[in-house]
């Protein structure tokens, strides 16, 4: 219990701006499956934002990808196999908030917003490696929120 009380400290003590992915790929909705997987071959991101001209309209994962393997799909477009639930968060917010959050939306995906700009992504995995990382180095090192302002 002690570890766990701990984890719920260092992450409210972390805001998604902390370690939110800024680096993302996009892919436009006509795209196809076979374009996502050059490019997951290529980059090894693994989530994909799909936008409609300048409009976010959906994000594609592996999972999606994978999907359409299966089906023999790789001439279709990522629409097709694209998640069209966008959930936003505020850059603000606590990493313990936004963990609680993901349980409550039942998503593996957020868009993160600083004044209603998109500056990036988090996923589920992020918080999780956070939580991984804290229980490994609990005795050796002090995590501080790193300001990336």
């Amino acid at each position: 219990m002690k570890i766990k009380s701990e984890i719920n400290r260092i992450l409210s003590n972390y805001t998604v701006k902390d370690i939110v992915i800024n680096q993302y790929k996009s892919l436009q909705q006509h795209h196809t499956i076979l374009d996502a997987i050059k490019m997951v071959l290529s980059s090894q991101i693994s989530i994909f934002m799909v936008y409609f001209k300048t409009n976010l309209v959906g994000y594609i994962s592996k999972k999606g990808i994978i999907k359409a393997i299966k089906e023999k799909k790789l001439t279709a477009s990522v629409e097709q196999y694209m998640n069209k639930e966008i959930n936003y968060l505020d850059a603000g917010k606590t990493l313990l908030e936004t963990e609680i959050l993901f349980k409550t939306h039942q998503c593996q995906l957020f868009v993160v917003q600083e004044e209603n700009q998109i500056i990036g992504i988090l996923d589920k995995e992020n918080i999780e490696e956070l939580k991984l990382f804290i229980r490994t180095n609990q005795d050796k090192i002090e995590l501080n929120p790193i300001n990336t302002y």
